[in-house]
């Protein structure tokens, strides 16, 4: 299985933090749980445990108070499930400095 329900219920969440270029990112509150809990119940449905790590490994900036951070963890996740097949239709954000 390459997507599911609890997965695809992100989708939603993640294209209303990313629009007009992250205008609404910080109205946005709980996306670190969102994510995990979608995470568990994806895992749970069965879909692929690597898919799901990419996911994991960005949900801690979720939350972040530095919205540079916050954006590219929104934008990671919306990468991660527009691989999935999902249709995330976020923004992306712009690559980070280093």
């Amino acid at each position: 299985m390459s997507s599911s329900t609890a997965l695809a219920a992100l989708v939603g969440p993640i294209k209303y933090a990313s629009a007009k270029g992250f205008a609404n990112l910080e109205r946005v509150k709980g996306l670190q749980a969102l994510v995990e809990g979608a995470v568990a119940k994806a895992r749970a449905e069965g879909v692929d445990p690597a898919a799901l790590q990419a996911l994991e490994a960005v949900t801690r900036d979720l939350d972040s108070a530095d919205l540079a951070a916050r954006r590219h963890a929104v934008t990671q996740v919306g990468e991660a499930l527009a691989a999935l097949g999902l249709p995330a239709g976020f923004e992306a954000a712009l690559p980070r400095a280093p």
